[in-house]
């Protein structure tokens, strides 16, 4: 019964998409014609398939060359989702050009266009081979397979792309102030003065612990978890990743391996990732299989508990960019933010 509703509300959900794309199909029509046709032959037949609506509420589409899957439009609703497409246009941009990175390229999407419509940023992107590594996360065998492959990745981008940084002012800003800001606003109304003063408490520890310290910076992906991971069907060998929208350079390893860890856990426990990062700070014990994505990844110098808040910060503000109204509603305060502060 359970996945009889499941089917049912996807297939409900395809019918909206299919219906709100109306709305912006000739814009997307015009673009992919405009950036794809020219390298095709005469007279060949492009066709836009499966659209659908993204997080942030703008679209990704795909793009059908004789039926062959060749691409995928995104295009954005909203000023800041614009401001994430490109990022990831010039994320991808550098990674395709870094030769230090020759053997990551293979694994991304490549830029075929980018640019704003009359208002309407779009990026047109290569397909790469693949399905979504969820399938991978149904036992623990197949799931510490994939753990082990995508820490493996995470340590060679990091070593690729290393730079050694003292924490001043400036770093702090980065890390710290600005996540926590959007945190902050969430906590309004005086009846929240009690949490917020709370997080302010953090927020001076977090300080005080890390001013000074020398830690590892690098390229990170920024939502590093298994739906933007690809594998191969047979082999469940990682074949691409995608959605670069939140990638950072310079930025701290530690969150994408914490990303992939704690989104694993939530995915395969069906909790928030809120109450994930709550378990972890009273001290729930890592798998081997987790150490392997953590270890290599952690600064020696800061305690796990800080760079956990740090990385539940900076979720924070993503989600907050990403989907302020959902962000805002007070089950996913209570489910993502109220319960880490308790514990904190």
């Amino acid at each position: 019964m359970a996945h009889s509703k499941h089917r049912l509300a996807a297939a409900a959900r395809r019918a909206r998409d299919r219906l709100g794309f109306l709305r912006v199909r000739g814009t997307a029509t015009w673009i992919v014609d405009r950036a794809a046709a020219r390298p095709l032959e005469d007279g060949a037949h492009l066709s836009l398939v499966e659209p659908r609506r993204n997080q942030s509420g703008g679209w990704t589409v795909g793009v059908e060359h004789e039926g062959v899957r060749t691409a995928f439009l995104k295009m954005a609703s909203s000023a800041s989702g614009g401001r994430r497409l490109l990022r990831e246009a010039e994320m991808l941009r550098q990674l395709a050009s870094e030769p230090a990175l020759e053997w990551l390229q293979p694994l991304c999407p490549r830029v075929m266009a980018a640019g704003d419509d009359r208002g309407k940023v779009y990026l047109l992107l290569s397909r790469v081979e693949g399905e979504p590594a969820l399938r991978s996360l149904r036992s623990t065998e197949s799931r510490d397979r994939l753990l082990s492959e995508a820490g493996a990745l995470l340590d060679r981008v990091r070593r690729a792309t290393r730079a050694d940084v003292v924490l001043g002012e400036a770093e702090l800003r980065q890390v710290i102030d600005l996540p926590a800001a959007a945190a902050i606003s969430l906590f309004g109304a005086a009846r929240d003065a009690p949490a917020a003063a709370r997080l302010e408490a953090v927020l001076q520890e977090l300080r005080s612990r890390m001013v000074g310290v020398a830690l590892t910076t690098s390229l990170i992906h920024g939502d590093f978890w298994p739906s933007n991971l690809l594998v191969d069907p047979d082999t469940r060998s990682i074949s691409g990743i995608i959605d670069w929208e939140s990638a950072e350079r310079p930025g701290l390893p530690i969150h994408d391996a914490l990303h992939l860890v704690l989104y694993t856990r939530k995915l395969v426990a069906r909790s928030p990732l809120g109450r994930e990062v709550r378990r972890a700070l009273e001290g729930a014990p890592w798998s081997e299989a987790e150490r392997g994505v953590l270890d290599p990844a952690a600064p020696p110098n800061i305690e796990l508990r800080h760079l956990l808040v740090l990385y539940w910060l900076r979720q924070i503000a993503v989600n907050l960019d990403r989907q302020p109204d959902r962000t805002r509603q007070k089950t996913w305060r209570r489910d993502n933010v109220e319960v880490v502060l308790e514990c904190l």
